[in-house]
């Protein structure tokens, strides 16, 4: 089960430093943090269930974000997962921080 980030939004974008539409989860990541997100994505496929968290991202040449996401399961079919939709609440006002 692979995962790829069809569209990414315009403040992760900003926040992050980096634009990831297109890219498959274990190239937009680093080794050491592709891992965890594709568990968390493939536990939403399989159960069926959101799945949420907090994370501390680090950021080359920038402070740490610290947001919340969840993931929820959407199924075109009704029944068979075939694609997730991820929220992200950052904890901070501003892209600057």
């Amino acid at each position: 089960m692979r995962f790829r980030f069809r569209l990414i939004g315009t403040e992760v974008v900003s926040r992050a430093g980096r634009d990831v539409t297109g890219a498959w989860v274990e190239e937009a990541f680093l080794p050491d943090r592709s891992g965890g997100v594709i568990d968390s994505y493939r536990c939403v496929a399989q159960t069926r269930r959101p799945h949420h968290w907090r994370i501390t991202m680090p950021v080359a040449g920038r402070d740490h974000i610290e947001f919340e996401r969840i993931a929820f399961p959407l199924a075109a079919d009704g029944e068979n997962v075939d694609m997730l939709i991820v929220i992200h609440a950052f904890f901070d006002a501003s892209p600057e921080h």
